[in-house]
């Protein structure tokens, strides 16, 4: 069985942990199991992995590293990963095996994500067991380490229940939020406007609603535009347009939103007709698209002289939604047994719950 030795005088502030011809090697990811610590294998939520083994001392000693400790990996990282995987790179993410006991993948794991560390060189790794992204699949079975995921449509709520006993002290309850879009990457980008349809184009992209582009041609928006410059190709897959908050005659019903990569010829990348007017921000997906210029064209305006735009967002394309940690999520703690989580998201995103 393994003890915490209380009478060894602690190494580096840790307590080195006796477990008789434990078998481990610097690196190993394991878990405990009540009694014992035992290599993981993340096919299975009962032997997912915990720790990482930081120190060996001998046969029946080793320590555990701390949480963000860096482990030195003498033989070097690609001695860590299975056979599945390439060669590591630093920066890489290191998930539990579910192939091999104790070792890690490169490979996210389905349906179980079990990321334990993020490779820093050839023969260094990070121990990050709780990183703000996760992607669990399925429902997970609960066992005596009981980790609980579920997807919540906007405005749900979903209950977690722990019986027979209390929910452990120590737990972790995070609320996820599925992330589907990029990153805003307009404020980035330069104004771009050749043809001087307006002089006040630096104001599309400056994260302010309260100022604002217009058109200035005298025969009115319609065939007038604003756009950006990236400086170089980027893919895009949605944007928000903000119409003028003191005037809500001054917008544009339709318009094209199109790219280029030299700034004269234009692809058109969706069309949009019959928008109304929005203050709070009208929001627009289409297929990936990648230019380095991009602008929105009037096709008809509401008002016969201006066509008033408070702020636009362009966001970048994600092959894969993420998982990020979603802060205002609305979690209650009902009872010792119970958790109840809300989506509060307001958006078609989904709260992936989880209890670590």
């Amino acid at each position: 069985m393994a003890i915490i030795n209380q009478n060894q005088q602690q190494k580096n502030q840790k307590t080195p942990i006796i477990q008789t011809t434990h078998g481990f090697s610097v690196g190993d990811v394991v878990y405990f199991d009540g009694a014992n610590y035992i290599l993981a294998n993340s096919s299975n939520p009962a032997t997912i992995g915990e720790y990482i083994i930081s120190e060996v001392v001998d046969a029946d000693t080793f320590f555990l590293a701390e949480a963000l400790e860096v482990v030195n990996i003498p033989a070097g990282i690609p001695t860590l990963v299975d056979t599945l995987s390439p060669a590591p790179a630093a920066g890489d993410w290191l998930y539990a095996s579910f192939t091999t006991a104790g070792k890690y993948t490169l490979t996210e794991g389905s349906p179980y994500s079990n990321p334990m560390a993020q490779v820093v060189d050839a023969n260094h790794i990070r121990y990050v067991p709780l990183r703000a992204e996760h992607k669990p699949a399925t429902m997970i079975t609960p066992t005596s380490r009981e980790q609980y995921a579920a997807n919540i449509p906007n405005g749900a709520s979903h209950t977690f229940t722990h019986s027979p006993e209390s929910i452990p002290n120590g737990r972790v309850v995070q609320a996820l939020r599925q992330k589907t879009m990029g990153e805003n990457i307009a404020p980035q980008m330069t104004p771009y406007d050749p043809d001087n349809f307006s002089t006040r184009e630096n104001f599309l992209n400056d994260e302010s609603n309260t100022i604002f582009w217009y058109n200035n041609s005298s025969a009115g928006p319609v065939g007038d535009w604003f756009g950006l410059d990236n400086g170089a190709p980027v893919t895009v897959s949605a944007f928000t347009l903000y119409d003028y908050q003191q005037n809500a005659n001054y917008f544009a019903p339709d318009f094209t939103f199109q790219g280029s990569n030299d700034g004269t010829t234009w692809t058109t990348i969706t069309t949009i007709t019959g928008a109304t007017y929005s203050a709070g921000g009208a929001n627009y997906t289409f297929a990936p698209a990648t230019y380095q210029y991009f602008r929105w064209a009037c096709d008809s305006a509401n008002d016969p002289d201006w066509w008033v735009v408070a702020e636009v967002k362009l966001f970048e394309y994600l092959a894969s939604p993420q998982w990020v940690v979603d802060y205002n999520a609305l979690i209650s703690f009902d009872s010792p047994t119970q958790i109840t989580i809300t989506n509060t998201s307001s958006d078609a995103d989904y709260l992936l719950n989880i209890i670590l």
